[in-house]
């Protein structure tokens, strides 16, 4: 299989959904697929291709204050590419530009589209008024297109009854994170920075105001206000942070690094925070599950897929304080005999259901179904 990927999240932006896409591209060619990244980017030199030794290349789009102009340049470069590659398909890997010229692209030069949605994309992407279109138009022309939560997959159903919509999980490389000896003795480290015996809470990614901080602040707040301490790993807005300064909340914030040197801070952990109001499936949920440590979370989306199968759990509906604060309970109130048990049942459930190798099986042959 031959493709041809569009995507604007990809090495060296960071984020879920560029780790996302690294690992899928990455876990493909490992699979026998050719695979050349066409990369909507200007921290890279324009049009640089680099061949990648085994199955594809890499090349970098310039995207100037002139859109129109720029995706005219990229449709002439991508004619000249198109001459000497045989491809089977165009992958739209979501985000802006690759949703708006991924139909256009598969119209132009004849090439079957198939279209990925794993972050907020869509959900946000879908109740813009200038993005709304060009959702709706890459939905309706997708030969196929791959969801990592039920309800984007029931949601593009019932938007578009024709689209061939399949659930695939997120993935992950368990060869990094398997904790070491190492690992266990650093995050006894990190524990003893904090000055308190509190239960620590990880919030680890770029937590913004949609993604749920303050009304989980807020529902912290209402228990107890040292009922928790916080290790926050990642962009922590300026009025986020504000909340933990003016309520004397016991916090340690650290900026983001590789996400294979996070081991020891996710284990340093009781649990971790998710209580975004969307969300595709986070990759910090599989990060922290396949190490064995709980989510307190917002029942959406992939989050609430993950969560199915468990007798227990400790999810709440989002933005509500109430169902919050009996997850929080529920938590705080579990014995060290239920938490084991509900760790050993992550760590079991990561390796059974969502090994990277397994997530670019059920791609690949998602793919090969449709376009065979």
């Amino acid at each position: 299989m031959n493709l041809l990927w569009l995507t604007e999240n990809y090495y060296p932006d960071r984020g879920g959904m560029s780790e996302s896409c690294d690992r899928i591209t990455y876990f493909l060619r490992k699979s026998g697929v050719t695979l050349h990244i066409f990369h909507f980017t200007n921290r890279i030199q324009p049009f640089f291709t680099e061949k990648i030794l085994k199955n594809g290349s890499y090349t970098s789009l310039p995207l100037g204050n002139d859109l129109e102009h720029s995706y005219n340049l990229i449709k002439i470069h991508l004619e000249d590419f198109l001459k000497s590659k045989k491809i089977d398909a165009i992958v739209a890997f979501g985000g802006i530009h690759p949703v708006f010229l991924g139909p256009i692209f598969s119209d132009f030069f004849q090439i079957p589209l198939l279209t990925f949605f794993r972050g907020n994309d869509f959900d946000t992407s879908i109740f813009s008024h200038r993005k709304r279109e060009s959702v709706l138009h890459c939905i309706k022309k997708s030969k196929l297109i791959l969801v990592n939560s039920r309800t984007k997959q029931r949601y593009i159903s019932n938007l578009n009854p024709e689209s061939d919509v399949a659930f695939v999980p997120n993935g992950i490389d368990i060869k990094n994170w398997n904790a070491t000896p190492g690992d266990l003795e650093s995050s006894k480290g990190i524990r003893k920075e904090f000055p308190d015996s509190n239960p620590i809470l990880g919030l680890f990614g770029q937590l913004k105001t949609k993604k749920g901080v303050p009304f989980f602040l807020e529902s912290v707040l209402s228990i107890q206000k040292q009922a928790f301490s916080f290790l926050i790993i990642g962009e922590l807005d300026e009025e986020i942070e504000s909340i933990f300064i003016s309520n004397h909340l016991s916090y340690k914030k650290l900026t983001f690094s590789k996400r294979e040197s996070l081991v020891p801070y996710y284990l340093s952990c009781d649990a971790i925070a998710l209580p975004s109001y969307y969300e595709g499936m986070p990759n910090v949920l599989i990060e922290a599950s396949a190490l064995g440590i709980p989510t307190i979370g917002s029942s959406v989306d992939g989050i609430s897929d993950f969560f199915e199968d468990f007798e227990i759990h400790f999810l709440f509906k989002p933005g509500d304080r109430e169902t919050c604060k009996t997850a929080l309970l529920r938590f705080i109130q579990s014995d060290k005999t239920v938490l084991s048990k509900h760790s050993e049942k992550l760590k079991s459930k990561i390796r059974a259901e969502h090994t990277a190798e397994k997530e670019a099986e059920m791609i690949l042959l998602k793919m090969n179904s449709v376009l065979n």
